[in-house]
């Protein structure tokens, strides 16, 4: 929404940098935060495993509707 309001007004070529930016920007913090979580899983999972703890024999739980 930033990008947006800093692009009003602005010409076409003006726009499209600022709105480029953003979307690179947007796309970075994604990958990063991919990569983090799937950093974390692992870190998590072997922290589990030297205490024994096997993840996939865990029960699982779902979500219940409350509607």
């Amino acid at each position: 929404a930033s990008a947006f309001v800093a692009g009003w007004g602005l010409p076409p070529s003006a726009r499209a940098k600022i709105y480029q930016k953003a979307a690179d920007k947007i796309s970075y913090h994604l990958r990063r935060n991919q990569q983090a979580r799937k950093s974390h899983t692992k870190t998590t999972r072997n922290r589990l495993r030297a205490l024994e703890i096997d993840v996939d024999m865990l029960p699982s739980c779902e979500p219940t509707d409350t509607s």
